[in-house]
């Protein structure tokens, strides 16, 4: 990881096969996310992820353990759109 992660308890609603899955988003950098979700994520899955403030985010599931799941985006985040999500002042 380049930079580090901020924890962040937040929802997230994550497509995967339009089937949409609700999720609580656990930590959040600019290359990606880690959330707690019941969907079935294995790594190499492409999804969507929509944040609270309706953004939307393209990534790639890069582990899952079974009760947590990481992904890398697809593009970078900006270091105000993490900290906007996260919920801290940057």
């Amino acid at each position: 990881r380049r930079d580090s992660r901020v924890n962040v308890i937040g929802s997230a609603r994550i497509l995967l096969r339009q089937h949409v899955y609700s999720s609580i988003l656990l930590d959040l950098s600019p290359d990606g996310a880690a959330f707690c979700s019941f969907g079935p994520f294995k790594p190499q899955d492409c999804i969507e992820i929509v944040f609270d403030d309706g953004s939307i985010a393209d990534a790639t599931v890069v582990w899952d353990d079974g009760a947590r799941t990481g992904c890398q985006f697809a593009e970078r985040l900006s270091e105000s759109k993490v900290a906007g999500l996260s919920g801290s002042s940057g």
